[in-house]
């Protein structure tokens, strides 16, 4: 954590936000692990085709 916090000031984050952001995104990880601890047995999602392409060809 201590690196993290050390990376983002460096990066130019005063340490107020820094410490703020890392609050709320572990915040939202536990809710998120506690509504679905293991996403990974959850179905694939199919998503339609957008047409939309990045292949080169």
């Amino acid at each position: 954590m201590r690196e993290l916090i050390d990376h983002a000031i460096v990066a130019g984050w005063p340490p107020e936000a820094a410490f703020e952001a890392i609050k709320r995104a572990t915040e939202r990880q536990a809710i998120a692990y506690h509504e679905d601890p293991d996403p990974a047995d959850d179905p694939v999602e199919v998503r339609p085709p957008t047409g939309f392409s990045l292949a080169p060809f």
